[in-house]
């Protein structure tokens, strides 16, 4: 038989009484909190980072003080003192809503005798949480005072003899709060400094509908299905809530709504992070050009490309030179498949290879697939060539801006990893390298040979980038 402390322990320790008065000071809470400081602003954004919002003591303590009201007095304030059609909450200004909202109902309420005959601390409900022997406090976000008061709440609130609609809205907004205080904790320990900002917008510009984020919109709206997900009676926890007696699923609507937010920040900081780190490591090469404007630019003409081109062609013909840790990194930043060795010991093999073909002066020496009769690019020389001279063609071309050295390696790369594109001076370069990769290393797992194969097209371009002016 399933455990069933928690509704005991809190039945008598923290008994709720929730009518319509509490329900809708719950949701002016909620919207008050929101409007704390630029709160708003990162919530109502999709981009993480870039706008401070914080989750305070005294808003974890502001929500217990919601319930240290006498019901009927609250009522009463509330329909005195709140004007729906007005930009102000009891007459205050945004900016001060949060520290005032519950200091000004103290002030107007408070009666030692009568008002505080349902009121718990958070302190106080960390004393009530040790009584329950299924709540482990080893476990932090399992046994929070908030997190399970919160739980708490929302399960009287959908228990309630309330209408639907404000049922619905009373129990969202007490789930919206608890998804806030997750959110600013995980983004606020992921970014201790404010992110980049061109990084970020470009981050949430290339990632796909698979994203949450990028479906809807702003961080509010995911938090709000978020909220909306945990209390969907058809949902995983419907019947939590609807018997509240089963510990082990009570804990689990906990955790599971924090998991489920952290693995949405999470794919969002890693897409970030690797388009972070892709502009970090393209802007470390000082040879680009400038433009009037101080942006660095690839400066590419015909002249250009053919100085690149025998450049690149010298370094590969030194073990020594061709190897260049900053472009390998990116280049291997691309792609989850392979390894930074992996590349590293391809490019060196591949040198010593162009080595070998310029002492028999085949640099330039093509064949042909005897499986295919695709003409494959044999010699180093004209493959660097190609490669380079294909892929500034094709970007150009194809209004792929080959300018801004992040956007112009990201067209590299989706133009090499297509299998869309049909251009045949594209696929006689792919053809060519993949000869390379499966004669020069081992590994036949088809996901390291392609990430290989495009690693490498795209090191050499980034090589070529030290050699336009």
């Amino acid at each position: 038989m399933a455990a069933n402390y928690i509704k005991d322990v809190l039945s008598k320790q923290v008994p709720i009484k929730i009518d319509a008065s509490i329900a809708n000071a719950i949701i002016k809470y909620v919207r008050v909190y929101e409007t704390y400081g630029t709160n708003i602003n990162a919530f109502a954004s999709p981009y993480m980072g870039l706008t401070s919002c914080v989750f305070r003591t005294q808003d974890r303590d502001g929500f217990f003080e919601l319930f240290d009201m006498d019901n009927a007095k609250l009522s009463k304030f509330m329909s005195e003192h709140i004007n729906n059609n007005r930009e102000t909450v009891f007459g205050i200004s945004s900016k001060s809503l949060v520290d005032r909202f519950l200091g000004d109902i103290k002030k107007k309420l408070f009666n030692p005798v009568s008002s505080l005959t349902l009121g718990i601390s958070n302190t106080e409900m960390k004393q009530v949480i040790k009584e329950i022997p299924t709540i482990d406090d080893n476990f932090v976000v399992a046994s929070d005072p908030f997190n399970v008061f919160v739980i708490w709440v929302t399960y009287n609130i959908l228990n309630s003899k309330l209408d639907n609609k404000l049922k619905y809205q009373a129990a969202q907004s007490t789930l919206l709060l608890l998804h806030y205080k997750f959110f600013t904790s995980l983004v606020n320990y992921r970014f201790k400094y404010p992110a980049n900002e061109q990084a970020m917008i470009t981050t949430y510009e290339s990632i796909s509908n698979k994203f949450d984020i990028k479906v809807l919109g702003t961080w509010k709206r995911v938090m709000e299905k978020g909220a909306d997900d945990a209390i969907d009676p058809n949902g995983i926890h419907g019947k939590t809530w609807d018997n509240f007696d089963n510990d082990l699923k009570i804990i689990y609507i906990i955790t599971d709504i924090q998991s489920r937010l952290r693995s949405k920040i999470n794919l969002f900081y890693e897409a970030y992070i690797q388009v972070k780190t892709e502009g970090d490591l393209i802007g470390s090469y000082d040879t680009v050009g400038t433009d009037t404007e101080g942006q660095k630019q690839i400066m590419a003409n015909e002249h250009g490309i053919d100085i690149a081109v025998s450049s690149v062609y010298q370094d590969c013909m030194s073990v020594s030179r061709i190897v260049d840790l900053k472009a390998m990194k990116l280049a291997v930043a691309l792609f989850s498949a392979i390894r930074l060795d992996q590349l590293k010991q391809f490019i060196i093999a591949f040198s010593e290879e162009c080595v070998k073909l310029a002492k028999l002066g085949a640099d330039d020496k093509v064949a042909k697939d005897k499986e295919t009769d695709n003409e494959l690019l044999i010699g180093g020389h004209i493959l660097i060539q190609t490669i380079i001279q294909q892929s500034y063609r094709y970007c150009r071309n194809n209004d792929i801006d080959i300018d801004t050295p992040s956007k112009f390696i990201k067209g590299v790369k989706d133009v090499y990893t297509s299998s869309r594109i049909n251009e045949p001076g594209i696929i006689k370069v792919r053809n060519s390298v993949m000869y390379y990769v499966s004669t020069l290393q081992s590994s036949t797992r088809e996901s390291t040979v392609t990430a290989l194969k495009s690693a490498f097209i795209i090191y050499i371009v980034l090589l070529s980038l030290k050699y336009i002016h």
